[in-house]
């Protein structure tokens, strides 16, 4: 998943406001590379093939939208993990 930015909204509450940039995790290496949301877009397309499991898919297809909104709060992913 990608990482959440938070921030306080008007009453002082944290909320979700968007996703951090993208990233590929080699747990290897111990490095992380950022990458463009077009890069996400195209790294989540080459594993949507790989995936079984309705929790696999359904995990992908949230990553999915975020990807395709470039960060911004995608409709599916703030009714799966609410908005703070």
């Amino acid at each position: 998943m990608f990482k959440v930015q938070m921030e306080k909204d008007s009453a002082g509450k944290w909320v979700r406001s968007k996703y951090s940039e993208p990233q590929i995790v080699n747990r290897q290496a111990g490095t992380n590379t950022i990458i463009s949301w077009q890069h996400a877009r195209v790294f989540l397309n080459g594993l949507r093939g790989m995936l079984k499991k309705d929790t696999d898919l359904k995990y992908w297809q949230l990553m999915a939208d975020v990807a395709e909104l470039d960060g911004s709060l995608s409709v599916s992913a703030t009714k799966h993990f609410g908005q703070s």
